[in-house]
């Protein structure tokens, strides 16, 4: 049997759902859930899911969070959360979401540089990198320390996750808009992303759309957390 597809770190009303980054898993959003509901997606291949195999279409994989998703009672009330490669999930999501007529409240995306669809963010080729070039991409966005590239069991486990969710990331996302505010956030040091490039995310809703940076790197939403959590409190 499967372990679950959402991990709920924190149980509530109103939740925060998230979508974790390329290489990480659900545990990456526990610095929110400190007195608020968070409940995470956790791709297969990591963490609780570890024995299963990694995701290789994007399409599939969107049809099983939505799946596992569309139950929840409380969508109507949540905010969707992702980051990097989670933003592009959470938005294909919620389209997938829409042709059930369901929908979260909120939706927030960070440091993920809009493309058209079928088009994706430019990043190394999953297959292709060697080990050196995808070491200087963890580290030249932030977030990865250097001593834990270091390690060689960790770094191989962790190259290996990046490849998987790089050849995902790189497969393009369908049309459509979805209709619900729409929240965009990036640091002002992301060296992969930037407020002028996620502007055409305002194109895909017919909703309101507002832009806000935080202060950092491509991790900016960890490490500006105080900042992201109070443009999440004006917004609600």
């Amino acid at each position: 049997m499967n372990a679950p597809v959402l991990v709920e770190l924190a149980g509530g009303e109103h939740p925060l759902i998230c979508f974790p980054p390329a290489g990480a898993g659900a545990s990456y959003f526990r610095f929110l859930a400190d007195g608020r509901a968070v409940t995470a997606v956790q791709y297969p291949g990591r963490e609780s899911r570890h024995r299963e195999a990694f995701a290789t279409s994007r399409p599939q994989l969107i049809a099983e969070i939505a799946a596992a998703l569309a139950p929840d009672p409380r969508l109507s009330q949540a905010t969707f959360l992702g980051h990097s490669l989670g933003a592009t999930c959470a938005f294909e999501t919620t389209l997938a979401l829409q042709e059930r007529g369901l929908r979260p409240a909120r939706l927030v995306l960070s440091a993920r540089n809009h493309t058209p669809p079928g088009t994706a963010p430019p990043a190394p080729d999953g297959d292709r990198a060697t080990d050196t070039e995808l070491r200087d991409w963890l580290l030249g966005l932030g977030g990865t320390r250097p001593e834990v590239l270091d390690h060689p069991g960790l770094s191989a486990l962790i190259y290996t996750v990046a490849r998987a969710d790089l050849r995902l990331g790189a497969q393009g996302g369908p049309a459509g808009l979805v209709d619900i505010p729409l929240l965009t956030v990036c640091g002002d040091a992301d060296p992969a992303a930037t407020t002028a490039g996620m502007a055409g995310w305002a194109e895909r809703t017919t909703a309101d759309f507002t832009p806000a940076t935080l202060s950092g790197d491509h991790d900016a939403l960890r490490t500006d957390a105080g900042t992201l959590l109070k443009l999440l409190e004006v917004d609600a």
